[in-house]
């Protein structure tokens, strides 16, 4: 094992020099009770190194660096170890993405060493460095249950991420405490987050048990219902106006509402300008509190969308404020963010008391309209290197600061939806939590339409081990409206109802045909969409792309095809309900034993032998000895409740 430290002399400068302490440069170290004690460097810091067992096989790392009389800042950490296990399988690693609008997938096992620093948490909203792995990450054998798994338990200070790199001993393992120029004083110590390492034989049954850890030590609470309704986006975008809205509230209350679509939630476009969160009278004349009351009155909950730290530049409030309020880099300047076609934007410093008053504001402001839920986004900002108001604070904690003020200001009977965020950081403050990149797919034309549903697939198996243990989880919404093909119209909705998470559509309902409609509100679909279910890609290690993370890797999660059979669960009543997936161009014959894929992966035969019928198409599967040998059109779901 090799630890290097790094510490800086003067931060916040776009050059510096650097301190580089390794595990050897010690000259005093001692081992006692899984506690590695190293001091007396010349001018690193005395370290501690734990070791602990948790449960489910885990082994926990904890890090504490004791304070400094010289003022010196830490940078970050590396810890390299040398992974003996897996060396004579060929493997392949699961990446999991900085935040939710960036990669997840699967890809080959890398070959060679990844450089010491990982690619900066902020630098492009898409763009990852090649071989790191943000917050967690695994190496699954092929076609073996052997596993190593890496992920952080309870991230507080530093951005983590790992690299594994295969090598003639076998693999060469880092794990990454920062690095990204967050420079932290020693002044006073650091007690380091925790970092988790498993070897197993399940590798799914693993990723839950990870989740089921963070959540205890988060304390996480899961007490909301899902949130089944209408969003205005991704059909209107930001021209809504109230005499649409009030359109589509007619429309809801007649179609949607008896089957229990119960928010109605308005997006992005009702304000003057983004930072500036009051309506814009143009389109709103009655303002947005007449609106809510007009939802209220249908039986609905009114929700609404904004993005809390970001500032659009030419605001009221971006003229108006001193620049004390807004984030900087080490040259001095406001860090800029831009959405193309919408917005160019300064980001609110969340660790100034004034900026922290201004917020607490905001969340009154739209209580006091009479929403009960929230749609905050672009939540990752608040995380970018930056000088920040105080300078003892890192990016996560600054996170942390801001979703939890969000949070208890709106208090327990708001719904909060966290979007754009960095999905660890928020347990604990949100309810529902996107897993993925918008599913605009019409935006482009309708080319990316494919490819986007692909996205935003692979975005979900990589997040279904936190389902109902981190938050809700929010797939983004459903689109279901002309040109979309029929059998693309099951794959939309099976995808989306099959996360036991939020279900809202986001079409111009007189648009959408009876049969449409029928299939939207099908029984078994709005079942699922309101329990609490498990959800396992069974063959989510199989499904590797032949390419290395290009610059902008959402592509290659468009290019990737997503798992094709999935099996959802309901740990209570025992209800198994399988989904076989073909989004490929040409039809798939799927021949597979689904019991020695479960206890490959998850360490347990999950099928039992029977025959069952599609919900949409009355085709038949039969389970034999647990093995199928089925048919799959192009572009299509079949989906059986094994009952």
């Amino acid at each position: 094992m090799d630890l290097e430290i790094t510490l800086v002399d003067r931060p916040f400068q776009n050059e510096m020099p650097k301190r580089i302490a390794t595990l050897q440069d010690y000259p005093q170290g001692s081992w006692s009770d899984g506690c590695l004690k190293l001091s007396n460097h010349p001018y690193a810091p005395d370290l501690e190194l734990t070791f602990r067992t948790e449960r489910h096989g885990f082994v926990r790392i904890d890090f504490k660096l004791s304070k400094t009389d010289e003022t010196l800042f830490l940078d970050g950490l590396r810890l390299r170890f040398q992974y003996v296990g897996q060396g004579e399988f060929k493997n392949t690693q699961s990446y999991f993405s900085s935040h939710s609008f960036a990669f997840n997938g699967v890809l080959k096992e890398k070959k060679w060493r990844v450089s010491q620093k990982p690619s900066r948490f902020e630098d492009l909203l898409f763009r990852e460095r090649r071989g790191i792995a943000w917050w967690l990450t695994s190496l699954k054998a092929v076609n073996s249950p052997a596993s190593l798994f890496l992920g952080s338990i309870f991230p507080r200070l530093f951005k983590i991420s790992f690299s594994i790199c295969k090598n003639k001993e076998g693999h060469e393992v880092n794990a990454f405490y920062g690095l990204q120029g967050d420079y932290l004083p020693l002044m006073n110590g650091i007690e380091g987050d925790s970092i988790g390492i498993c070897i197993s034989d399940s590798i799914l049954k693993t990723f839950e048990n990870y989740a089921e850890i963070t959540a205890e030590r988060s304390k996480v609470k899961l007490d909301k219902p899902q949130s089944i309704g209408w969003s205005s986006w991704y059909k209107y975008y930001p021209r809504i106006q109230e005499k649409v809205l009030e359109q589509e509230l007619i429309q809801i209350g007649q179609k949607l509402l008896p089957s229990g679509f119960q928010l109605f939630q308005i997006d992005d476009g009702y304000q003057i300008k983004v930072g500036d969160w009051q309506a814009n009278l143009e389109r709103f004349p009655c303002d947005l509190k007449s609106m809510v009351e007009k939802i209220n009155a249908k039986g609905m909950r009114a929700g609404v969308w904004f993005a809390p730290f970001m500032v659009d530049v030419t605001s009221k409030l971006a003229s108006k404020a001193p620049p004390y309020w807004f984030l900087h880099d080490f040259s001095g300047d406001k860090i800029i963010y831009k959405i193309p076609k919408h917005s160019t934007n300064f980001i609110l410093d969340i660790t100034n008391p004034e900026v922290k008053a201004w917020l607490k504001g905001l969340v009154v402001q739209f209580k006091s309209s009479g929403f009960q839920y929230f749609k905050i986004d672009f939540l990752l900002l608040s995380a970018v290197t930056a000088k920040r108001f105080d300078f003892t604070k890192s990016p996560l904690e600054a996170y942390k600061e801001g979703v939890q003020t969000i949070r208890e200001v709106a208090g327990p009977d708001v719904t909060i939806l966290h979007s754009g965020s960095v999905d660890l950081l928020g347990l604990g403050f949100g309810d529902s939590n996107r897993t993925g990149p918008d599913i605009a797919y019409d935006v482009f034309g309708g080319k990316t339409r494919l490819a986007l549903i692909r996205g935003q697939m692979n975005a979900t198996a990589s997040h279904s081990f936190m389902i109902h243990k981190w938050f809700t989880p929010n797939a983004d919404a459903v689109l279901i409206r002309p040109p979309l093909s029929d059998s693309l119209v099951e794959v939309m909705l099976a995808q989306v109802a099959m996360t036991s998470g939020d279900y809202v559509l986001s079409d111009d309902l007189q648009s959408l045909s009876e049969d449409r409609l029928k299939k939207l509100t099908h029984p078994l679909l709005l079942q699922l969409a309101k329990s609490k279910g498990r959800l396992l890609p069974l063959d989510y290690f199989e499904n590797v792309s032949p390419f290395q993370i290009p610059p902008n890797p959402l592509m290659l999660s468009w290019m990737q095809n997503p798992p094709r059979i999935w099996l959802w669960q309901n740990p209570l009543s025992g209800q198994k309900v399988l989904f076989l997936y073909n989004l490929t161009t040409k039809p798939l014959q799927l021949k597979r034993d689904l019991n020695a894929l479960s206890q490959e992966v998850y360490g347990a035969p999950l099928f039992e032998d029977g025959s069952w019928t599609d919900i949409f198409n009355n085709e038949n599967l039969r389970i034999s000895k647990g093995s199928i040998d089925f048919s799959i059109p192009k572009l299509s779901v079949r989906i059986y409740d094994l009952v």
